[in-house]
This record gives structure tokens, sequence and C-alpha cells, in this order.
């Protein structure tokens, strides 16, 4: 009992606590982790040890209930099973079988009872059955195994109470009814009494019933349900059955391996006994000279182990089988010499023969229970023996048989055995071998090895962790006496070094002499001090509660600050006093001097930041040498760590401050306020605004600067945004002026003072008048840097511009949009977003004070009203000023907004200008299309004005460049050959040529909408300047067409053709009034005949006629008679033919201005005598004998 004590894992783990508590209580108070101690005191340290007992005792606790639930149920199990027993069940009516299953129900309590008190008597504790280890002995009836186990040499304990102090089985109840229970000091075995190698009788109740046991045993038992098998069976039976009977042993055994593999989930160990093998001749008197200690020996072998994976352990029982032979073999000479019978002597000779003689009949039946099979996993073989049990019956000699069979002769029968019986190979067999191998089962081999292999590394790591504490403690400490070592020798050469530097001050011109030296020796006390490497992890091998570089760290900090009081402080101040007369004329750099000055002499509240951030940008601009940068940065990191502590004030220059709090008093304080909202990180934090990425993909294709950079890296700092001036700006008005107040000390004023509300509504509207006036100044900058591309290649470089401008997402609305958006201060952001499922967050414009929207976005940003009250609103002048911006993006109501209007005409005027490219269009579509963005651009505002007009510029310009030769080719090919052809030597554009213009000809050319005024309309039109008496191209863009003003002039006459010979602008041909006027006294008639209308005049009141040209009928002949009053006197006529005879004819006369440009006066003068008559045209123009005739030519070209 003392051993098991000893061996056992609770003493060990208990002594385990027990020295964990001692190093808590001896070295934890040393143990320091992060600069925390955490077992420093003792109240800590007994809790700790206290905790990891009660951990331990809980732990052990619940093992033991467990433990002792486990063994429980499973003494439960084994006496309560009858009740699930279906064959008991079906004999509840046989009162006799009832009985005796009661009796046996009682005997196996009894026995299990017996065998705990047995167990406690004997300091083998409560839980005997559940500790020892359990085999299943399987064999068919009479195979010996009872035999075997009665005279193995056990102890069985139950022996004197339950089976007369003889060995014996206690027969089993519920799923092992049909089981003898063998209990012994070693182990449990439950024979199967060779029912369940057979099942021969109820073989489906069996089996449940078996079942049911075998997982009562896995619930409870889950590691090792079962520590081994052993299958027993009688040489006798093997060598006396047939081969097939052999081969039905070995499949019926197999099957129950395989069920007992199935239902407990653990390959277990098989131990195969031969039994009665006294029953082979000569095995009496081959050990007969063997003592009591010598049988008790093996004989037989082990078998490697079978993992299951590699060759199956049965196939080496044939070569174990020869070695065992062979070692009988040695021992034959020695036992023939000690055997005198001389039969007896033959039978000792023969009996390692009569052993090998089994090889084959052994063979086959391993092999049937243990060769692997495709579809099953093979039984684990362990070992194979040969015992007796006693000796009883007669023996065979097999090799007597052999021969008798052979030669057909009888066999001599060997007598039998008639001496006292005796154990042959058992007791060591059972003990040394299986009981031994008891731990071998685990649930899963492969997870036992891990478990054992675990558990060899956690003792290795816990043997390797406990040196390595030890070895640890000794490098700490060694670590730390060299760190106490160097340490010493660094303060001794930083005395030396100090002796080296003249430290004296003698005024600001020499403030920075020797500050190289004075930085080296600051530098060496500052990493002395490891204030750069404060949070640097310890190294373990510098810890574990012998650290001392902390003490050695904090007497050299206090070094370093005593050091920067005495020797860097001063200097910063006559640096400082040298700066602010520098800065005389820069108020804002005098006011961060000034006030820098102040706080590092004690006069003012500690800034840290503002002494670091103006000595930083100090000593940038004057160690601006790139090897100067780490100076620079040491020196800064001094200056701040001069900050870091409280400074006693000291002395100030008073001619300095005094000069500057004057200088600075005259100074607009609101200038000052905005200038430092500027420097603030949240402003200058802020994202700048990017025209490219508002612009869209296509605003460098479309626009450009003045200055000729890409308008996509146009750029706004991102406070004079509408984000900007919400979240940034605004914020920080009323804290920048309650801060500028606050800091009145700089320059002298009264805090109370600077700080009354009226003075702080007045001074916060002047900073926002500041921001208003620099947001209006930068975006005017932008609009007016916005240009369109130069739009003077022609249409190859227009069409793309317009495509872009016009199309869905063009830059011109995107920009005018990202514009009038950013600009629109009087419309604050929209509230955020409620969360999921949340209540939703009002909008601060919702509900708008009396103040306006600026108030009401200053309160939802939690600010009070900003400015004075009455004033002008924040933002509002802005708002106002880019009013303009946001009428553009508007649509009106019922309408689109100007801007869109704009796209849709630049959308237009594109069409127009492509159709004309494609030579499908006309220059007077593409030029109204202009002529329409031209018109809008002077309607709109800038910036879509500026835009939208050079637009229309570079529209018609390329209009005009691409109608030049369109018009040209449609005037040469479809007017200027026929007019040339008309009118060349014809009459009326030759005087007195034979040949007259064809009417239709005439008609063709000149009529409205006819060759002439048709093209002119199309293609002409819009370009030519018509107000005035003589055509000109219009200024701009139609200039570039290049026609010449006699051109021009030209289709100017043929114009006034068209209007004098359709003067009401539809149809050809026009009427004109013939009026007599004046008759020659010596006349009596004059008569005048035109295209079949006759008129006589004979000196009196004339009267009218109205005559049309061209004439519907009888045209052609035009004549006037004048008649004298002397009948010898001849008539005299002139005439005219031809569509043109009236015109012929009224070129005779001499002709004078009437009333009106419409009306002639003619005179004709025949032979001496004259008429004259008024006519007057329909129209404003005369057509008769106009000079334009005269003068007409058709151009060739234009």
């Amino acid at each position: 009992m003392l051993k098991r004590i000893l061996l056992s894992t609770w003493l060990w783990s208990l002594i385990g606590i027990l020295l964990l508590s001692l190093f808590a209580w001896f070295l934890g108070p040393y143990i320091d982790i992060g600069g925390v101690r955490p077992l420093g005191d003792e109240v800590t340290i007994l809790i700790t040890s206290f905790a990891l007992t009660m951990i331990w005792g809980a732990y052990y606790g619940a093992q033991y209930f467990a433990y002792r639930q486990a063994q429980k149920r499973l003494e439960g199990g084994l006496t309560e099973g009858e009740a699930a027993d279906p064959k008991a069940k079906g004999k509840a009516g046989d009162k006799a079988a009832g009985a005796e299953v009661q009796m046996l129900k009682g005997r196996f309590e009894e026995a299990l009872g017996l065998l705990k008190k047995s167990a406690g008597a004997e300091g083998r504790g409560r839980h005997y059955l559940y500790d020892l280890p359990w085999y299943v002995i399987i064999g068919p009836p009479g195979a010996g195994k009872t035999t075997a186990l009665v005279n193995s040499g056990l102890r069985f304990p139950l022996a004197d109470k339950l089976t007369d102090g003889k060995p014996g089985a206690v027969a089993g109840i519920g799923g092992t009814r049909a089981c003898d229970w063998w209990f012994t000091d070693d182990a449990v075995l439950i024979d199967t009494a060779g029912r369940y190698t057979t099942q021969d009788s109820d073989a489906k109740a069996d089996a449940k019933a078996w079942t049911g046991f075998l997982d009562l045993l896995k619930k409870n038992r889950p590691r090792q349900p079962l520590n081994g098998i052993m299958v027993a069976i009688g040489i006798p039976d093997l060598l006396s059955a047939s081969r097939d009977e052999r081969a039905g042993h070995a499949a019926a055994i197999r099957a129950r391996l395989a069920e007992l593999y199935d239902c407990l989930g653990v390959r277990l160990p098989v131990y195969v006994l031969f039994t009665k093998t006294d029953l082979l001749a000569g095995f009496v008197e081959y050990f007969d000279d063997l003592g009591k200690t010598e049988r008790e020996q093996v004989l037989g072998f082990t078998l490697p182990l079978d993992d299951g994976r590699g060759e199956a352990a049965v196939t080496g029982f044939e070569r174990e089988l020869d070695i065992l032979v062979a070692r009988l073999n040695e021992r034959l000479v020695d036992r023939l010499q000690g055997e005198r019978d001389i039969e007896r002597r033959t039978l000792v000779y023969g009996f390692p023969t009569q052993l090998a003689s089994l090889r084959e009949t052994c063979r086959e039946f391993l092999d049937g229970i243990f060769l692997p099979t495709r579809f099953e996993e093979r039984p684990q073989l362990r070992g194979v023996y040969f015992t007796s049990g006693t000796q009883s019956g007669t023996p065979f000699d097999r090799l007597a048989a052999a021969m008798a069979s052979q030669f057909g002769v009888d066999r001599q029968r060997l007598p039998a055995f008639n001496g006292p019986g005796r154990s042959y190979f058992l007791s060591r067999m059972l003990r040394a071998v299986m009981f031994n191998e008891a731990g071998m089962v685990g649930q899963d081999e492969k997870a036992e090895r891990r478990r054992k292999w675990s558990a060899r590394i956690v003792y290795a790591l816990t043997g390797l962790v406990t040196v390595g504490a030890v070895g640890l403690w000794g490098l700490a400490y060694m670590n730390n006496r060299k760190l106490v070592t160097e340490y010493n020798a660094a303060i001794a050469a930083y005395n030396e070094a100090v002796k080296a530097v003249d430290l004296a001050l003698v005024d600001e011109k020499t403030a920075e002499q020797n500050m190289s030296r004075l930085l080296d020796l600051l530098n060496r006390l500052r990493a002395l001090a490891g204030i750069d490497r404060a949070n640097d992890p310890v190294p373990l091998t510098y810890r574990l509660g012998l650290y001392q570089g902390d003490d050695l760290r904090a007497q050299a900090n206090e070094a370093y600050h005593r050091a920067l009081e005495a020797a860097f402080r001063p200097r910063l101040l006559l640096i400082l006093e040298r700066r602010i007369k520098d800065s005389i004329n820069d108020p804002e750099a005098l006011y961060l001097n000034l006030k820098t000055y102040r706080v590092l002499a004690g006069a003012g509240p500690s800034d840290a930041k503002l002494v670091r951030e103006t000595f930083d940008a100090y000593w940038k601009q004057v160690y601006n040498k790139p090897e100067f940068q780490d100076s620079v940065t040491r020196l800064v990191a001094h200056a701040g760590a001069l900050m870091e502590r409280p400074l006693a004030e000291l002395p100030q220059n008073t001619d300095v401050t005094q000069q500057a709090s004057d200088i600075l008093t005259r100074e607009p304080l609101a200038k000052r306020v905005y200038f430092r909202i500027k420097q603030v990180n949240a402003i200058t934090q802020l994202p700048f605004w990017r025209l490219g990425d508002k612009g869209g993909r296509l605003l460098d294709d479309v626009y450009d600067t003045f200055a000729g950079n890409p308008p996509s890296k146009v750029t706004m700092p991102g406070l004079f945004t509408h984000e900007g001036f919400y979240k940034g700006f605004l914020p920080q008005v009323q804290r920048a002026v309650r801060e500028a107040t606050a800091d009145s000390w700089v320059i002298g004023l009264p805090v109370e003072q600077s700080q009354s509300p009226d003075a702080l509504a007045r001074l916060e509207g002047e900073v926002v008048a500041q921001y208003e006036d620099e947001f209006i100044q930068r975006w005017d900058e932008v609009l007016r840097s916005l240009r369109l591309k130069p739009l003077d290649g022609g249409t190859e470089a227009v069409l793309p511009v317009l495509a872009k401008m016009s199309a869905p997402d063009s830059p011109m609305k995107l920009v005018t949009a990202a514009l009038a958006r950013e600009t629109d201060l009087g419309t604050p952001p929209p509230p955020p977003a409620a969360p999921a499922g949340g209540l939703a967050v009002p909008d601060p414009a919702a509900a708008l004070p009396a103040g306006g929207i600026a108030d009401a976005a200053a309160g939802a940003l939690g600010l009070g009203p900003i400015g004075p009250a009455g004033g002008p609103k924040p933002g509002e002048r802005v708002s106002d000023h880019y009013a303009f911006l946001r009428r553009q993006v508007t649509a009106v109501e019922g309408g689109k907004a100007p801007v869109d209007e704009a796209v849709a005409g630049l959308k237009t005027l594109f069409d127009e200008l492509n159709q004309l490219r494609a030579g499908g269009g006309s220059a007077s579509g593409g030029a109204a299309a202009a002529q329409q963005v031209q018109i809008l651009a002077e309607r709109l505002g800038p910036p879509l004005s500026n835009w939208l007009a050079a637009a229309a510029a570079g529209g018609q310009a390329a209009q005009v460049s691409t109608t030049r030769a369109q018009i040209n080719e449609a005037w040469t090919g479809t007017v200027a050959a026929r007019c040339a052809t008309a009118v060349k030597n014809r009459y009326p554009f030759t005087a007195g040529a034979k040949d007259d213009v064809p009417v239709s000809d005439f008609q063709a050319l000149f009529a409205p909408n006819g060759l002439v005024d048709g093209f002119f309309k199309q293609n002409l039109a819009p370009f030519v300047d018509t107000s005035g008496n003589s055509w000109s191209l219009k200024p701009g863009a139609a200039q570039n067409l290049g026609i010449e003003a006699s051109t021009l002039a030209q289709l100017r006459t043929a114009s006034r053709f068209r209007d004098a010979f359709a003067p009401s602008g539809q149809g050809f041909g026009f009427q004109y009034t013939i009026e007599p006027v004046a008759l020659d006294p010596s006349v009596a008639e004059a008569k005048l005949e035109i295209d079949g209308v006759s008129m006589t005049f004979n000196g009196g009141p004339g009267r009218p006629t109205i005559l049309s040209w061209p004439a519907q009928m009888g045209g052609g002949f035009a004549q006037l008679t004048l008649t004298p009053g002397d009948p010898a006197a001849t008539a005299a006529t002139t005439e005219a033919q031809g569509a043109w005879a009236a015109f012929r004819l009224f070129d005779k006369a001499a002709m004078s201005n009437g009333t009106s440009e419409a009306e002639k006066v003619l005179r004709f003068t025949v032979d001496g005598r004259f008429v004259t008559y008024r006519i007057k045209a329909s129209g404003s123009l005369y057509p008769f004998k106009m000079p334009e005739f005269r003068s007409f030519k058709c151009p060739a070209t234009l």
C-alpha cells in the first residue's frame, strides 16, 4: 500500500503544489512583469497558494467522484441487467426459473460485496472491481478453460466464502447470465462457457444480452473496457476435428472477436491457449522432471506487436514454433539420459516431433482467425501458448497413428495417465505475460501513443523550464551587473565632457555658441535616461525581478532635466528674444514668438506643443542642410522634454516684450485669430477639394486653365469648401476666439475685458468676415481660371469638345453643380442617417430659429450663435455672392435648369456640325444652332456665359471652315454654270443683244427660292450682313469664308432682281401701270401696244392701264405708233419683239425718276415727235431698264 501511495500521481502533484507555493513565497516578490509585481505582498502570495491548493483538490475530488460513479454504474449494470433480458421476460411465468434467476442474482451480488470487503481489508481500495484488468475467455465447450483456471495457481479471494474453499466461478446474470466470473487477485476473468463461441442455443437473445454487457463495459471503462481476450481450444478438439470443423471453429471465434472489436471500439490483444497439451504422447514423460517452479514457465511465444498495418503477426507462428521445437530438441539429450525406462525414453524422444506435427493444423486454425481480409480488420494476435491444467484421459500418438494408417497396421493405444494431476505452463503465462500487459489496451493506439509522448514532453518541458528559469536568473543577474557598470562608465564620461564645454551665456547673439557640444551632452543624458526607449520592452534576460534599469534611468532623467533647465532653457529664451526683434514687421510671427517666449519664461500656461513647433520651424530654417536633420530632430526633442515639467518663472526682457506687445495691440485681433484657425490640425488635415474628382472623366478633354495647368489639378484647401465651413471652420470659431482672448495675457490685455460677451460676438463676426473674404477670393480665382480648350482647329477640334460638353456626364454640368454646391454655405449638411432600427436623427434645419439657417447649422454642431446679434449670418455673404451658380443648376418651375438648356443647345450645335461635316446638313442649320448657343450665353451669367460664348464662336468657326468648300462646290455645281449660260450675251444683261434670256431661265435663277436666292438662303445668309446698301461678311467666324466684296455685290444684285420681278415674294412676275402723261402737239394720236394690250392717247386726260409681265397670252411684241395731225404726214413707229419686248421698247425712251423708286417717267421720241408715259411697278423696285442688268456678272466661284 505504501508503494502505491508513493507512486501515485496525486501525491507528486501535491508535492508540486507545495513547491510552487514555496517558490511564490520566497521568490515571488522579485518577479517583475512590465513594471508590475504580481506577487509583491504576502496577502497575494497566500491567496495564490490557497487557490493552487483548491484547484488541486477540486481536480482530484472530481476525478475521485467520477471514478466512484463509474464503479457504481459498473456494479449496478452487472446486477440489474436481468430486467432487460428478453429471455427472462419470456420466462416470467415459470416460477421455478424465476426463483433460479433470483438465486443467481443474489449469489452474484453477494460475490461483489465480499469482493469489495476483501479488497478493502487488503488495502487495495473499494474500487477493486474497477481497477483490476478484465479478460474474456472464448472457446468451445470442453476446451479445458475451467480446468486451466482452477490449476493456474492464481488466488481466488472468494473461494472460502462461496466455493467451499475451492477455486470456482460465480455464475453471471443479465447480459452475462451464461458466463462464469472468475475473480482473482490479479484480474477479472469472464468465461463465456462456450455458447458465445458457437451460439447454438437462442442466438438472437444471447447476442443481444452480450452486446448490452459490452456496452456497459465501454461506458464505464472507456479507455480499457477489456484488457485482453483469451482464446482457449483443446489440442484433442483440433486433432479430432475435420478440416471443415476446424474452419468452422476458427470462423466462429473470428466472428466473436469482430463482435468485441466492433462493440468496444478498441483492438484487444488476443492470447491463444492450446489446452490439454498433456494428451500429446510424451508430454508427461518429457516434462516429468520439472519441479513446481519450472512448471510455471511459459511454453509458447509472444509475437511482435501487430499494429494492424504491417504484416500480420500470425505469419510468424511457424517460425516461432520451429524455434520452440528446436529448444525442446536441445533439452532432449539431457532428458533421455535421465530416463531409464525404454518405453518412457521412446515417448520422451518423440515429444518434440509430436509438437512439431501440430504445425499445419494449428497454422490453419490460426490463419482462419487472424489472417487479414478485405472486409474487416484483423484481430491482434499477441501470443500462442501450450498449457496443461491437469492430466486425465488417454494420450494419443500422432506419429504412430500416421504410420499405422500408412502401413495398415493396428495402432497400439497408450495407457491413460493415473498419477496425481499437475498444472503445466499456466501461472507465469497469466501473471508475467498476460496480466503484465494489461495496460497495452487504449481507446486508440495513436491517441495512446500521443498521450504517452505528450506526458513525456510535459515532463521534459517542465525540466527544461526549471533549468531555463535558473539559467535566466543567473543571466539576468549578470546582465544587470553589466548594465550598472556601463551606466557608471557613461556618467564618468559625461562628467569629463562637461568640463570641456563653456556653457556661459553672453547675449542673444552668442546664445547658440557651443550648441553642438551642448547637444552632445544632452543627447548623452537623454540616452542614459532611456526617454526615447521608454516603451521598448525590457528583454527577459534583464528582468525576473532583478532589473536595475528603471532606477538608473530615473537618476539619469534627473540629471538630464537639470541640464535642460540650467543650460538649454536660457539659450532658448535668448534665441526667442532675437526672433521677436526679427519679426517686428510680421505680426503673425511676432505673436507666435512672443507667446512662446512668455511660455518658456514661465509667465504663461505651459504649452509644450507650441514650444516644439516654434523651435522645429526655426531650426529647420537655420539648419536646412540634410546632414543637420538629425540634430534638428534631437533639439526639438530636448525642447519638448524641457516642457514636461513645470517651469519656474524667469525674468523677461521687458524692452523686447513691451515693444512686441505695442505692435500686436495695433494689429487687428480678428486677423490673428483667423490665422490661428487656419493653423489648427483639424483644419490643415482637411482633405483638399479637387476639381478632378468633381468634373468627371471628360474634364481635361473639355476645359483648360489660363495658367496652362490641367483643370483636374485645380484644388481648393478643404477649409474653403461646404464641408470645411461646417465641419472645420464653424466649430473652430468660438474656440479660437475664446483662446485668443484668453491669450490676451501675451500682449498685456486684461482677460476679463477681452472676454465680455459683446466683445466676443464682435470678434466672431470679424473672423467670419475674414474667412468669407478669402473664400470668395479663392473661388473667384477658380472661376476666372477655367476656360474651354481653344476651339481654333476646325471641325475636327470642335466636334470632340462639343460632344463631351453635351454628353450625359457633361463636365460643364458637373463643374457648375460642384461649384454651386461648394459655395452654397447657406444650406447646412444633411443630418446623419439613422442607425438601423433606431430613431431618426433630427434635421437641424427642419425648424429654423429667427436667426436663420446659419445659426441652425451652428446649433446642430453644438455651438451657440456666432457673431453679433442682428448682424450677417456666417456664410450668408458667400451664398449671396454665388447665388448665380445655384440659379444655373436649379430647374425653373415647369422647365429645365439653365445648365441643362445649355447642354441641350450644345447637343444641337454638335448634331448640326456633325451632319454638315458628313455632307448631310446645311450651313444655315449650323449657324442657327451656333446663334442659339450665343443667345443662351448672353442670357445666362458666368461661368456658363463664358463657356457657351466660346463654344458658339468655336462652333461657328468650325461651321464656316467646313462650309466654305462645300458652299463653293455647291455654287459651281448648281448655280454658276447655268447662270453664266443664261446671261452671257443675252438681253437684258447685254444691251442690244440679239438673243434674249429665256424667261424660264431668268425665273429659275432669280425667282424667290430660285437657284441664286435658294443657294444664298441655305448657305450664305447666316454669314452675310444684308442690312446695308452693300452686303458684307459678318464680323467673326464669317470672315473666314473669304468671299470677295464684288461677289457679294453680284449676289445683292440678284436679290434686287428677285425683289423687282417677284415683289410679292411669292411666285414670279409683276404688274405695272402705264399712264399717258403728255403728247407732242403735232401728234394727233399715240398708240402703245404691249403683249396684245393696246392703249390709245390723243392728248386728253390719260387713263392708266395695268399690265403683267410676263404676259399670260399674246406676249412677245411691243409697238409705239405716233400718228401726226397732218394727214399728209406719215405715222412714226418703233417696235420690239420677244419675251422681253416691253423691256426693249422701254429702253428706247428717255427715263426720269418718278415719285418713288418703283415709278419712272419715259419720254419716247420717234421721228422728232414725242409722247410721255408714267410707268409704276407693283413692287418697291422698277424692273425696267435696271442699271444692274448691265453690271451683273455671274461669279464663276465664291
